[in-house]
């Protein structure tokens, strides 16, 4: 890293309290030389020399490999780990090693994660290619029940069509039935016809004449 600590000795020249308090007579004349043009550039050297530092620094966060701020930051993790060190071990996986589950690393435990699943598979007798070959087998299942499905969507679609033409039949039938009932009940209530028939011998009839 190019950027270190301002010290005292880095600004004595360029503290503004060296100055004289007002521009001098030139030094051809006893003067300290020091003109308004002068003092105006004095007054600015130290604020420039501030921000070239600080500049200098922003460039030395933002560098990646060496020379970057990230070297000189420790983590506390280990002696002289720095923060850089531990940026790489986040890409490298080794971080899992700083992190403990149940008073073990996480490396561990995840490596026991991986034995014994390892030997749950041998003592199944299922190996990976089993395993991915069973998973085929259930997204075939998989979009014979979606067939299916769509199948009986269908079926029913139509069963539901069917069904409203049948009651658009009966419904027809019924006001067909009502209208039939209804002429039937007025011809009764109110006839406009009535005979009298007695039938039998003559002797009743008066002869043929009708009583």
């Amino acid at each position: 890293m190019t950027v270190t600590k301002i010290t005292d000795a880095d600004i004595r020249d360029l503290l503004i309290s060296s100055l004289p308090s007002r521009p001098t007579a030139p030094t051809s004349f006893g003067g300290a030389g020091y003109t308004a043009k002068d003092m105006k550039a004095a007054f600015d050297r130290l604020p420039l020399y501030i921000i070239g530092r600080f500049n200098a620094l922003l460039e030395d966060i933002a560098r990646e490999g060496e020379g970057g701020v990230s070297e000189s930051i420790l983590t506390g993790i280990s002696d002289g780990h720095s923060l850089k060190e531990l940026f790489s071990d986040i890409r490298s996986g080794e971080f899992a090693n700083y992190l403990t589950v149940l008073g073990k690393s996480l490396a561990e435990v995840i490596l026991e994660l991986e034995e014994e699943l390892s030997a749950l598979e041998g003592s199944l007798g299922t190996s990976s290619a089993e395993v991915g070959r069973l998973g085929e087998g259930i997204r075939e299942l998989e979009a014979a029940v979606a067939e299916a499905t769509s199948a009986l969507e269908g079926t029913r679609d139509e069963h539901t069509e069917r069904m409203d033409t049948l009651g658009s039949e009966i419904e027809a039938l019924k006001e067909k039935h009502e209208e039939d009932v209804a002429a039937i009940r007025a011809a009764i209530e109110s006839p406009t016809e009535l005979t009298l028939d007695l039938g039998g011998p003559e002797e009743l009839t008066g002869g043929g004449e009708a009583i």
